[in-house]
């Protein structure tokens, strides 16, 4: 991570009580892409103008007012299947409370972002403390969290109710102490997304069941902490949690019925409506970009199908109150592989196969989607690798350059598998420069499914064989290079 003098500057308080030491360790020990300004987040998924604006301010308003509650409760658990736009939610309800100053603080957890941090547990807490500390408004926090750190350095390798204490908890203690102030003026609410996302600490060579057993042990712990926090008096802010319904995480939440408020995105929110409003709005906008005619539907086998209004309602359809099915359908609609209604048409004559699934439309536009690339079986190989690459290679900030290394084995590979898949995953970022970025988790999900993915499923033995091989030829032809090098020089 690089630390900028004007950021190490911004954190001296005039009394000058905390060392250089304490200043840096800070700043190297927190999770900066997952904090919801950051530039890591610039193109994470919101929610489209006019969109889901009944729950938000159903959010909104328990952020404000919650306290107010026959039976207030201080921890919001925004949950729900895959694909329904917690995340959207979770980041746009977080947009509105940062411009009105009621943001406190904010970690979305990402399983496939480029910063290994976002992943882990470790750098929560610090995370948090740190955007605490930006509040103004929280006058004295600053001085007595950069003192605690420096009374313990080595707190950032503590467990995290440890963190939680020395860092936030006693801090606010004292505050409350020193002197009475108003927290009136004290911003709100604290946002946590992508829990389920967040991974275990597991050797590379760890077994599916240790992975799964070491994730949810996290998943505990984090919620431990949580509830500790909430169940302090001195702690004021109120808690979002957004994540999938995971066993571990509904089974913690149903033990303490009386400390969250639960929202589930069911039918109840009107899912529909929004996925209809979000299309008529790509729609009209990839018309504008084109210069389409108002009617720019293709010829289809379906006879039903003729305006946009009828494609709207088809994909509504299929959508079946997810999300990402017409996220994703959009995308690939515009993403400039081919003309739109090219692209169009293909959505429309693409049939799942399997109509007893939950996932059976999204699950055939990803089937589809992927088939479009000239190897499709090699691109999910690429792409269930890239992650697992990241997570074990001391690369830093070029680990895409090393993964595009490591898995190419012809000049030009990457751009052969991937190029007719910008609608499933980012390569070059806004500037050109190599970096991949999965859109949607639930893709992951469908290619580790073999029984919605069948023959393009990658299971855990058949990635751990596909990279041993990688890794393989490349000390293989290392290895001859140095042969040739040498015997050059005698």
């Amino acid at each position: 991570m690089t630390i900028t003098l004007s950021i190490v500057r911004s954190f001296i308080p005039p009394n000058h009580l905390e060392t250089d030491t304490t200043r840096t360790g800070l700043l190297q020990h927190i999770a900066s892409g997952a904090i919801n300004d950051s530039n890591e987040r610039c193109d994470a998924p919101k929610c489209h103008t006019e969109t889901r604006a009944a729950l938000q301010e159903e959010i909104v308003t328990w952020i404000r007012h919650g306290d107010a509650d026959d039976e207030p409760r201080q921890i919001l658990w925004l949950t729900g299947p895959a694909g329904t736009g917690k995340t959207a939610i979770a980041g746009s309800v977080a947009d509105k409370c940062q411009r009105e100053g009621w943001l406190a603080a904010s970690f979305f957890f990402s399983a496939f972002a480029g910063s290994p941090t976002r992943r882990s547990k470790m750098c929560l807490i610090t995370s948090l403390a740190y955007q605490l500390i930006q509040h103004d408004a929280i006058h004295g926090l600053k001085d007595l969290v950069l003192a605690a750190i420096d009374h313990d350095p080595l707190i950032f390798d503590k467990r995290l109710d440890h963190q939680l204490r020395v860092m936030i908890l006693e801090p606010l203690r004292k505050l409350s102490k020193q002197k009475p102030q108003s927290i009136e003026q004290w911003p709100l609410a604290i946002i946590i997304d992508g829990l389920d996302e967040c991974t275990g600490q597991t050797a590379p060579n760890a077994t599916q069941k240790e992975a799964r057993r070491s994730k949810e042990e996290s998943h505990k712990e984090i919620l431990s902490v949580l509830m500790q926090a909430v169940n302090d008096p001195a702690f004021p802010f109120h808690i979002i949690i957004a994540s999938r319904p995971e066993p571990v995480i509904r089974d913690f939440f149903s033990a303490f019925p009386d400390i969250a408020h639960e929202i589930f995105l069911d039918e109840k929110y009107d899912p529909d409506s929004d996925i209809a409003l979000f299309l008529s709005s790509k729609f009209a906008d990839i018309r504008r970009r084109y210069n389409l005619p108002t009617e720019w539907v293709p010829a289809t086998t379906f006879s039903t199908i003729a305006t946009i209004a009828d494609v709207i309602e088809f994909l509504v359809r299929e959508s079946s109150g997810q999300f990402i099915y017409a996220v994703t359908a959009a995308r690939y609609i515009e993403d400039g592989t081919h003309p739109p209604q090219e692209q169009l048409k293909r959505v429309l004559e693409w049939r799942r196969q399997d109509e007893s699934g939950p996932f059976a439309p999204l699950d055939a536009l990803y089937r589809r989607i992927l088939e479009t690339s000239p190897d499709p079986l090699l691109a999910a190989k690429w792409i269930c690798s890239i992650d697992p690459i990241r997570q074990n290679t001391v690369y830093g900030y070029h680990m895409d350059q090393y993964v595009k290394a490591l898995l190419e084995t012809s000049l030009g590979e990457m751009e052969y598998l991937l190029r007719s898949l910008p609608s499933l995953l980012g390569v070059h970022d806004d500037k050109g420069a190599l970096n991949f970025r999965l859109y949607h988790k639930t893709f992951v999900d469908f290619l580790e499914d073999q029984s919605r993915s069948a023959d393009l499923h990658i299971s855990a033995d058949v990635l751990r064989q596909y990279l041993c091989e990688r890794h393989y030829r490349v000390l293989k032809s290392t290895w001859i290079g140095i042969g040739t090098a040498v015997r050059a020089t005698h």
